[in-house]
């Protein structure tokens, strides 16, 4: 669901961390020395890890996603290569008001990304599409009688 929507959305490319080698491929599409910014959302360590790897020296890692695992790896290459790890949580009130002046301006489209508009007493539903990764975005709507 998500690649089709990442492509009609701009995207040039695309990984699947399930069935290629994320460092590699990553390099190959953007040039060995080419990744001076990797942006890594999802909070997972591999991700953590994979993007310090794929990084080119003096690069930076912005990490928004949340892990709340013990890391399992070395990050002396953080050190030795001089590379970079921020932190951002994109919550804060600059980053809400850029956000919705880019879906203002319409610089993002956000429709293709919500997959299913359910009712809130379908959450359930709404909950196992995203665990069976068939859904990109649920908007639930309040349907219950007053």
């Amino acid at each position: 669901v998500r690649f089709p929507v990442a492509k009609e959305l701009g995207a040039t490319a695309v990984v699947n961390g399930s069935i290629e080698d994320v460092v590699a491929r990553c390099q190959q599409i953007c040039g060995k020395d080419n990744l001076g910014l990797v942006i890594e959302c999802s909070g997972a360590n591999i991700a953590l890890k994979q993007a310090i790897e794929m990084l080119r020296p003096n690069g930076e890692v912005v990490r928004v996603g949340m892990g709340f695992k013990p890391l399992d790896f070395s990050i002396n290459d953080i050190t030795a290569w001089n590379k970079s790890i921020i932190g951002h949580m994109a919550y804060d009130s600059t980053s809400w008001r850029n956000a919705l002046r880019l879906l203002a301006s319409g610089a993002i489209k956000v429709k293709p990304m919500i997959t299913h508009r359910i009712g809130l007493s379908q959450w359930r539903e709404g909950f196992d599409a995203m665990v069976d990764k068939t859904a990109i975005k649920v908007i639930m709507t309040y349907d219950f009688d007053e």
